[in-house]
């Protein structure tokens, strides 16, 4: 499984579909961006962003403090101390930010002279209190993400964090954050990883980069003693590693993030309501991702567009989920009953079965059916973790063969007489939830 998910990133990378390694697409927007011109510092000022949602640095950051490279909060960036995430080490945090702009600078003297003198004049006019003059200044609150941008002749009109120097930095950064704690950690853990098969890995404790189901939650992680094998004592998980490179798992996860974002790539089978609220940690929730393999477009004597035939073909699962839209901040699901699962209205196979009809098996040859691959991948969160309830790679011919045989096996005789009709898993599922079978005695219909 992990291996199909890591060439499907590949694949997605070299298309230029993803975030760069350790970068995520956060819930809160860049607010203020630090205009700083290193060779005219008098101009250097602070103003509102007017910038797209951009992805940024990201090591799962949930307490405590840690700066992230020239993008984080106003109360690490600026020092301020105000409004919302007022009086949290605001002191602390700061300092770990100019701290990082002295490593980021010494680390990129050599390889990138330019940037390194850039960091170091942004730390300086942050220091020296220039910014304070700024028209906006106070109107800044500790928790706004503020970003920088050099300004000048050699500008790009990019944000400084997004320069490729950085975001090769931050990788390195990265995995020397996400090492074990202790023991093994001080001599850097060094193997193959267990999803590239790449020998002299750098492996990692952790994975940090979150996989956005309902919320942000870790693939993959070790936090207890419970979960480490082939150890004893005490505080074991902080000694071990998870046998993944930080390239490998980070790729994953930002694979994960893509399939999630796009709706010819994933359903939300059922959720967990429960008294009219979304259990967004209940094992209940399942969600499912799919793909082809070779998503190219495939030309024969049959011409087969693999976006096509993935939406159709998927139409068993049920009806594509409006996920987030539906979930009010108080975790109320709009129009919220108790069925678990999302789609409300029967869905219509008839693309379907007209697509199971084309005559795929003579032209075999042509399609590379056999050359191909359907993959399905269904998660469920389970306690601020994520569960793998299902996994399954099968080839397109055998994929049509498999859905003929479980739609003509569950058809349906309707009540008026009319022609039998198949059902998608979706609509099956609410069948059964309406039924007295799932109804305590006193709630049961009569």
């Amino acid at each position: 499984m992990f291996k199909e998910l890591l060439e499907l990133g590949q694949r997605l990378e070299q298309k230029g579909n993803l975030p760069p390694p350790g970068f995520y697409f956060y819930k809160e927007p860049i607010k203020w961006v630090i205009h700083c011109y290193p060779d005219e510092p008098s101009r250097s000022t602070i103003r509102p962003a007017a910038l797209d949602k951009l992805p940024r640095p990201y090591s799962g950051r949930t307490s405590g403090t840690q700066a992230y490279p020239l993008a984080d909060e106003a109360a690490y960036v600026l020092g301020i101390d105000r409004g919302k995430g007022k009086g949290k080490d605001t002191a602390k945090k700061h300092s770990e930010f100019l701290q990082l702009l002295d490593k980021i600078s010494t680390s990129l003297k050599r390889d990138d002279p330019a940037i390194s003198k850039s960091v170091i004049r942004i730390k300086s006019l942050i220091e020296n209190g220039q910014l304070k003059s700024s028209s906006h200044w106070n109107q800044i609150e500790s928790k706004d993400w503020v970003s920088i941008q050099v300004e000048g002749l050699h500008s790009d009109g990019k944000q400084l964090f997004q320069h490729p120097a950085i975001t090769r930095y931050w990788v390195e950064e990265l995995a020397e954050r996400c090492l074990p704690s202790e023991g093994i950690a001080k001599s850097k853990p060094i193997g193959e990883c267990g999803i590239s098969g790449r020998g002299e890995s750098s492996l990692v404790g952790r994975i940090p980069l979150a996989v956005t189901l309902f919320k942000p939650a870790p693939l993959h992680s070790l936090n207890a003693d419970a979960f480490v094998s082939g150890m004893e004592g005490t505080g074991v998980f902080k000694s071990c590693h998870v046998g993944q490179s930080i390239e490998a798992g980070d790729l994953i996860a930002r694979t994960l993030n893509y399939l999630r974002s796009q709706s010819l790539h994933h359903k939300i089978l059922a959720k967990a309501i429960e008294a009219g609220k979304l259990n967004t940690d209940s094992p209940q929730n399942l969600f499912a991702f799919y793909w082809i393999e070779q998503a190219e477009k495939v030309e024969g004597a049959l011409s087969i567009d693999p976006s096509e035939l993935l939406s159709k073909a998927t139409l068993f699962l049920g009806g594509t989920d409006d996920g987030e839209s539906r979930i009010n901040d108080n975790g109320t699901e709009t129009g919220a009953t108790k069925h678990t699962t999302t789609t409300k209205l029967p869905v219509d196979l008839s693309q379907l079965e007209a697509l199971l009809n084309i005559p795929w098996t003579g032209q075999q040859h042509a399609l590379r059916i056999d050359d191909n691959a359907f993959c399905l991948l269904m998660l469920s969160p389970n306690k601020g973790r994520i569960s793998i309830r299902e996994w399954l790679k099968v080839g397109l011919g055998h994929l049509k063969a498999n859905l003929k045989t479980f739609l003509a096996a569950q058809r349906i005789e309707t009540l008026d007489g009319s022609d039998p009709r198949c059902f998608a898993i979706s609509d099956l599922l609410r069948a059964l939830e309406e039924s007295n079978i799932s109804q305590p005695e006193y709630k049961a219909k009569e």
